[in-house]
């Protein structure tokens, strides 16, 4: 650079114009001029040439002085600005100074800076002539605008964040809030929530001496940013958790002036951050293997492994650090399901849950049954993320699970080959289980094979068997056994089968009843036969009963022939031989008097007696005949008022001899006690028949007996004997003047 100007007479206005640099001592005006810290040129106004430059322009610019004596002030300008600055009225005259504003020019390399321009025209050598300064702003101006930004987007945030925004002034104490105060805690702002104290005031007591040191150690030292989380005081008395962060403003000397903060409400997060650990306390101590894996990769290899639990280890031999970034699939092999495995897959790719067995393979290459619940884990977008398996060693479970299947074929297999039928019921009378016989049979009944959780009160039972099986089954929901016999229809209708039933509570391991078992066999056959056998013991008995009778009425007729034919010709001669003894003796003839009245006697009893056991005659047609008969020689005499009532009997068909002959012989028996011991005056005889029983009733209004007395007699003994040989049944019904009462039943 040239040591001195050819303008150095206008370097005179430049003392005014340009600020003034601390240099001591007089300088000479072109030194002020080369040496200024501003960029300064002189151009001709005429041409716009520059007509010399300072060194801070050259510096600055980047362009040589050589290069700038070359140029014209409007080849550092964007082309827009030079039209504008045509528009702009030019620097009066007079040496006035003129701040032309803010403008644009290109340093060396086509660089865009924004600068100050203040210039001065002054004349010399003819020439009218402009000295400019230009003071690049460029930084300043991109300050102020990120400045004017910040207030504007601070001014926004503190309106529309949730976040309550917080500005202490550390030398007055006073706090502003964003209205965010009242949204987040309730309160209004107001003289007291200004005050710092007050804000500290609402941290948790347990907070709050920790707080107070955290701020004061930050002020303190040269940090700018301060970040802290406690618990603070909402005006409906509850806590929020908050995240505060803080800025801290200082002056040059580095003295805090301002701190500027927000504060978040983290009370969700801190509740979630314990829900996460109490989770991670369950996934980490649980005994169930857990396994996470991606979402990625499902076809091949397959999702990788991003977390196992210990429980994973335990179970397969792996430890996590051999499975982290491998495939569940590591645990796959021959003998394991395609089947399941197709149907896994299917699971993932449709991010759907899975739950399934698989043999899987341990570290150790040994086989175990796999429990597997799959769940997809999906993001805010509702994208699947991730993929959590709960896994359980099942093969202790598998393995009672085919034992319980091999005892429940295996007995399923026997109850279906018991002959009858076997089922179960729950207290809600729903059919738990039942065998193939079971099934089959009410198949047929309802049309459909019975279903387990079925109703086994039938509709086609009927209403009075729906009613009588249920009280069977109570009893057994009671505790209790019952063993029944019941007559069921053959599907078909055409026949009838005798079940012996039986019903037994089924207890669970505390003693409840939950259930009757039951089973039910076929007495049909059994039936019969036993029928049969009872038809051939009545048979025999009926044959031994007669042939009983017959012997005892030989035994009479013998009897009564002997009485008759030898004891009366006996008693007769006596008599006879007593007619032949002679004398006057009065004591002698007294006695022997006395003596064929006894031998007449002994002949009217033996007569009497002979004619009792003489063989009955029932050859007159009709039983009811025979005891008529019966009942006018026993009153031959008119000794008594004798009523018969047989209106209620029916001849037809006629009653066996033997069955006859024994009721004939019960009423003469009777009768002949009425004789000797009653002092009756009526006797009321009552006989009655009917399909199937025949009554035999004699009443006298005689003395009647003590019960007592009459119970062992020999008249009551044989009658009873009578009736018990035809399986029926006598009862008395007497007492002392009330006469007596004898009541015959017998089947027919």
């Amino acid at each position: 650079m040239k040591n001195s100007t050819p303008f150095s007479s206008t370097l005179v206005s430049l003392n005014t114009l340009l600020p003034q640099p601390e240099i001591s001592g007089p300088l000479p005006y072109e030194a002020l001029f080369l040496q200024h810290p501003y960029p300064l040129w002189i151009v001709e106004k005429k041409t716009g040439r520059f007509l010399e430059v300072n060194e801070a322009a050259i510096t600055h610019y980047g362009y040589s002085r050589e290069e700038f004596l070359e140029m014209t002030v409007d080849q550092i300008r964007p082309l827009e600005d030079v039209e504008k600055l045509k528009k702009v009225a030019g620097v009066p005259s007079g040496g006035s100074i003129v701040h032309k504003g803010v403008w644009r020019h290109y340093k060396k390399g086509q660089v865009l800076i924004d600068v100050e321009i203040t210039s001065h025209t002054v004349y010399a050598e003819g020439r009218e002539l402009i000295i400019v300064a230009a003071a690049d702003i460029t930084d300043a101006l991109k300050w102020r605008k990120e400045l004017e930004n910040a207030i504007s987007i601070y001014q926004t945030v503190s309106k529309a964040t949730s976040d309550t925004i917080w500005n202490w002034n550390l030398q007055t104490g006073k706090v502003e809030w964003n209205q965010a105060l009242k949204g987040l805690f309730g309160y209004e702002r107001s003289q007291e929530t200004n005050e710092i104290a007050w804000k500290m005031q609402c941290v948790h007591p347990d907070d709050r001496a920790r707080i107070e040191a955290s701020i004061q150690h930050h002020l303190a030292g040269d940090e700018k940013k301060w970040n802290e989380t406690y618990r603070f005081l909402c005006r409906d008395g509850s806590y929020r958790y908050i995240q505060d962060r803080g800025f801290v403003v200082r002056d040059k000397a580095g003295k805090p002036e301002r701190m500027i903060g927000s504060m978040q409400d983290i009370t969700r997060q801190k509740q979630e951050e314990q829900h996460l650990r109490l989770l991670e306390s369950v996934i980490t101590t649980s005994t169930d293997a857990i396994l996470i894996t991606a979402a990625e990769d499902i076809d091949s290899p397959g999702p990788k492994i991003t977390y196992v639990n210990k429980a994973f280890s335990d179970m397969t031999g792996y430890t996590a650090a051999e499975v982290i970034g491998r495939s569940p699939r590591l645990l796959q092999g021959i003998r394991t399901s395609r089947e399941e495995l197709s149907r896994l897959k299917n699971a993932l790719i449709n991010k759907v849950p899975f739950e399934g067995e698989l043999l899987n393979y341990r570290k150790d290459g040994s086989i175990f049954w796999n429990q597997v619940s799959i769940v997809p884990v999906m993001d805010e977008q509702g994208i699947c993320t991730h993929f959590i398996s709960i896994q359980r060693d099942a093969t202790e479970k598998k393995r009672k699970e085919e034992e319980v299947l091999r005892i429940k074929q295996n007995t399923e297999a026997m109850i279906n080959s018991i002959d009858g039928f076997v089922w179960s019921v729950s207290p809600e009378f729903k059919l738990i289980s039942a065998n193939q016989a079971f099934k089959t049979y009410f198949g047929h009944v309802l049309g459909h094979t019975p279903d387990e959780g079925e109703s086994v009160l039938y509709e086609q039972l009927g209403a009075e068997r729906i009613q009588r099986w249920r009280a069977h089954y109570q009893q057994a929901f009671e505790g209790k056994t019952a063993t029944i016999t019941e007559t069921e229809p053959s599907p078909d209708g055409r026949s009838v089968h005798h079940a012996l039933v039986t019903l037994n509570p089924i207890y669970n391991q505390e003693g409840t009843v939950i259930g009757a078992a039951c089973y039910s066999k076929d007495v049909t056959q059994l039936r019969l036969m036993q029928e049969k056998h009872s038809r051939e013991l009545v048979r025999k008995e009926q044959q031994m009963t007669k042939a009983i009778i017959r012997t005892q009425e030989k035994e009479r007729a013998f009897i009564s022939r002997e009485l008759h034919d030898n004891v009366n010709q006996i008693l007769a001669t006596a008599k006879i031989t007593l007619d032949l003894v002679s004398g006057t003796d009065e004591a002698q003839q007294m006695w022997v008097g006395k003596s064929k009245t006894y031998i007449d006697m002994a002949i009217n009893e033996i007569r009497g007696l002979s004619h009792q056991l003489a063989p009955v005659d029932i050859m007159r047609p009709g039983f009811g005949n025979s005891v008529h008969d019966l009942l006018q020689q026993f009153n031959a005499d008119g000794r008594y008022d004798i009523f018969f009532d047989s209106a209620q009997f029916r001849e037809t068909p006629a009653i066996q001899k033997e069955l006859a002959i024994n009721l004939y012989r019960i009423l003469q028996e009777q009768l002949n006690n009425i004789e000797k011991y009653a002092n009756a005056s009526r006797i009321d005889v009552v006989l009655i028949r009917n399909a199937r029983k025949i009554y035999l009733e004699v009443r006298d209004d005689g003395a009647g007996a003590d019960m007592a007395s009459i119970s062992g007699g020999i008249g009551l003994r044989n009658m009873e004997y009578r009736t018990a040989l035809f399986h029926g049944q006598l009862k008395v019904d007497t007492a002392p003047g009330k006469g007596f009462r004898l009541k015959v039943e017998v089947a027919c």
